[in-house]
């Protein structure tokens, strides 16, 4: 209930299109506008994950990105799948990375957390080649 009273009175504002500074300066900052500020989002998201679990990136984020995004033109579909698809690296990342530890857990002794983190690099690379 509270994050609805707080997304009510800090965030709507934000969607009903009265933080025209924001948009308008990042507008100007970015020079390809469209694909800086994917990217950019991108990045920002990336690196929440590593600290910030993946059920509150979306509660910080979109109600900061989404104005920019929509008045550069951007389709909301997309940019949601790539945030989609951007959260799914913080199952993967340490050192809160949820999956890892579900692999310590029903991994051999042997094995040490370590090399876990080190066999996750590979598909992390690969989950970020779409850049």
């Amino acid at each position: 209930m509270l994050i609805i009273a707080q997304f009510d009175k800090q965030a709507a504002p934000a969607f009903k299109g009265k933080n025209h500074d924001l948009k308008k300066s990042t507008q100007y900052l970015l020079v390809a506008k469209e694909m800086s500020f994917i990217l950019l989002s991108m990045l920002i998201i990336l690196i929440l994950g590593f600290f910030i679990d993946f059920v509150e990136i979306p509660l910080i984020i979109v109600p900061i990105f989404y104005p920019i995004a929509q008045s550069l033109g951007i389709d909301m579909t997309w940019f949601a799948i790539l945030i989609a698809m951007n959260l799914q690296t913080s199952f993967l990342t340490p050192p809160f990375s949820f999956s890892l530890f579900y692999l310590k857990d029903v991994a051999p002794k042997s094995i040490q957390t370590m090399d876990i983190y080190k066999g996750v690099m590979p598909f992390l690379l690969l989950s970020k080649s779409w850049f």
